[in-house]
């Protein structure tokens, strides 16, 4: 069993995410409001993926995303970004993502992160 972690100031934010997630097979989703309480979660679940919406309730996903690469550099995490490709690598260069999501991402980016994710866990079981 995979746990994600979605953290979004908006419930809708990642609605459609979720729901595309939730096909997945032995995964269980948690949802957090902001950063805060994303740590609580992290710190009482095992957490193995973090999905960060550009807008937490108690700061920006990026600020978030720093803090948990700091903390828990082994979880994996991707962010929603509106930033272009190049800027989002300069951005977040150094702190682990494994994904860039577009605004209100759906079916595709589902799949595609479930690729990555088998890839990361399969050099990781090497």
């Amino acid at each position: 069993m995979t746990h994600f972690l979605l953290v979004a100031n908006d419930d809708h934010a990642l609605e459609l995410f979720a729901a595309e997630l939730r096909k997945e097979k032995l995964i269980t989703i948690h949802h957090a409001h902001s950063g805060l309480e994303a740590f609580s979660l992290i710190d009482t679940e095992k957490i193995e993926v973090v999905i960060a919406a550009q807008e937490l309730g108690d700061s920006d996903g990026l600020t978030f995303v720093k803090k948990l690469a700091r903390k828990h550099p082994l979880i994996s995490c991707a962010m929603v970004s509106a930033l272009p490709p190049d800027e989002f690598h300069e951005e977040t260069e150094g702190l682990g993502l494994f994904m860039q999501l577009p605004q209100n991402p759906g079916a595709k980016e589902v799949a595609r992160m479930m690729e990555i994710l088998k890839s990361i866990h399969a050099l990781m079981a090497i």
